[in-house]
Order: structure tokens, then C-alpha cells, then sequence
């Protein structure tokens, strides 16, 4: 699995808490409507850009609770729940990836958010920025992956040890409440494949990625022991390298969780996104 057990229990705590955008003042703190259904959205600040927040599975808008409130106070900022986590309602069936990405850009149509956009992507959330920027490039001016999903790293890795890789999921499928199951079902569908549903590619914008290379010899998890972490970490290099103006920043300091474990890595991240945004349209 693109992520570990215990994770994704320190996300369902992280989506518990109360999201606030501390001393910045929200413009907008409510449910907005897409087509039947209901979203939980918070905006503040203001500025050229948008910065759009999308988090992992199993967590709601209350995990950029740490840095969203700093990068309002210099840019736009929406923040949501997809449907199922925080306010928003569930739905009849699991949204597939491109149906959240839909609900997304309808958000953004709802709230009149027209500027260009820095899209945030933690975890799963990776996989729904890149869909978003490789259908909507025109809209995108940069891109910040945090801990990115990989979409193609469990095949490597059932070529290694596919028992060992089994038993990750297993431990996840029994970690996880079954009001998540369905989405953890769509998720490994997705993982099985090692492909992400077919798309354009995506604009070469300004991006950063962070990888959380922390490793634990000897860990129950396979993808938390160091040979593991290692291929991760190559896969990540390998992806941020198709960008003309990429980063890739690494940290040992955090878990899966590097939004919440070190906020001002991200914090960071968008603002050097931010700046190089700018830089690029005063050469254009």
C-alpha cells in the first residue's frame, strides 16, 4: 500500500480535531452544494493565486490546520473535505478518482475561484492533484506533493516480497473503520493496476515534493523498513525530474504525516511554489 497502517490511524485522529484558521479570518466556513450533494469548504485570505488543499485518504480539511492558516495570510486558500470525511455527507458508493476530481472543480465553479491555482497534495491526495492538473493545466500555475501516493510502487514491490507486501495490506484493510472501506477498495484498485486512469500530461509548473524518508529496521510494516524507503525514495526523484523547475526535499524528521509532524517544510514548499509562479509569468 502507498501508506501504513498506523498512518492512517494518526490520520483518522487528525480528522477528529476541530480545523480553525487561527488569526485569519475565513471568508467563507460552510457546505456548498455539487449537484445533489454537499462539501465542506473553508476559504480565507486573498491574493494572485489560490493555493487549493487536497488531503489523503482517511482524513478531512483539519489535517492542513497547521499550514493553511500561514499561507492565507499571503494567498488565497480553500481547504475541503471530500465527500465521507469531516462534514461532508458520504455517498451511495465510493467516488472514484476522477468523480472527486470533478466535485472538486465544481467547488472551485461554486465559490467563483478563478485565478490561477497552487494545488497541495498529501498521500492520495497526490494522485487527485495530478488528474486535476493534467485536465484543467490552464488553470494550474504550481503543484506541491506531500508524501505523494505512488501509484506503481506496490508492483515493484510484489516483484520483491509478495507475501510481506500482502501482509501490509491486510494490516490496512483491518486498521481502517468500514465507513472508509469502499474508498480503500477504490484506492487498491488503483494500486493493483500500477496506472493511474488515462490522461493528458501534466503542465510543466513550478513543483515541489517532499518525501518522508523516515525508515524502521525491523518493522512489521514492509514499506517501513529501509530497502523499502530507499526505492521510494528513487521513485519520488524520478517523478519530480519531469518538471524544468522541480524540488524534491526530503525529511527523516517526519512520518507520513509531514504536514501536521513539520508544517513549516510545507509552508515552505508552497512558498517557493508561490514565488517561482510569479517569477515564471513576469518572463512570459
Amino acid at each position: 500500500m502507498f501508506s501504513f497502517a498506523w498512518k492512517w490511524k494518526l490520520a483518522g485522529l487528525l480528522s477528529a480535531a476541530a480545523f480553525s484558521m487561527a488569526a485569519v479570518a475565513a471568508d467563507f466556513d460552510g457546505m456548498v452544494t455539487v449537484g445533489p450533494n454537499q462539501l465542506q469548504v473553508v476559504q480565507a485570505g486573498e491574493g494572485a493565486y489560490t493555493v487549493v488543499f487536497e488531503a489523503g485518504f482517511a482524513s478531512d480539511l483539519s489535517v492542513w490546520r497547521k499550514v493553511a492558516p500561514e499561507i492565507a495570510k499571503k494567498a488565497g486558500v480553500l481547504v475541503y473535505s471530500r465527500a465521507g470525511y469531516g462534514k461532508s455527507p458520504a455517498r451511495a458508493q465510493p467516488l472514484t478518482m476522477e468523480q472527486s476530481v470533478a466535485e472538486l472543480a465544481a467547488v472551485l465553479e461554486q465559490r467563483k475561484v478563478q485565478g490561477p491555482l497552487i494545488l497541495v497534495g498529501h498521500s492520495y491526495g497526490g494522485f487527485l492533484i495530478r488528474y486535476f492538473a493534467a485536465t484543467h493545466p490552464q488553470r494550474v500555475a504550481g503543484l506541491v506533493f506531500v508524501d505523494p501516493a505512488d501509484e506503481g510502487l506496490e508492483s515493484v514491490l510484489r516483484g520483491i516480497d509478495a507475501v510481506r507486501l500482502q501482509q501490509d495490506q491486510q494490516m490496512l484493510v483491518s486498521s481502517i473503520p468500514p465507513k472508509w472501506q469502499g474508498d480503500l477498495q477504490t484506492i487498491q484498485k488503483l494500486l493493483d493496476a500500477g496506472q493511474l486512469p488515462a490522461m493528458p500530461a501534466l503542465p510543466d509548473v513550478p513543483a515541489v515534493l517532499i518525501t518522508s524518508v523516515r525508515a524502521r529496521a525491523g518493522s512489521d510494516f514492509f514499506q517501513e523498513t529501509p530497502d523499502v524507503i530507499k526505492i521510494k525514495r528513487q521513485r519520488h526523484a524520478a517523478f519530480i525530474n519531469q518538471f524544468s523547475n522541480g524540488a524534491h526535499v526530503f525529511t527523516a524528521n517526519s512520518g507520513h504525516g509531514i504536514q501536521m509532524q513539520e508544517p513549516d517544510l510545507v509552508i515552505g514548499a508552497i512558498d517557493q511554489v508561490l514565488v517561482a509562479a510569479a517569477k515564471a509569468v513576469k518572463k512570459s
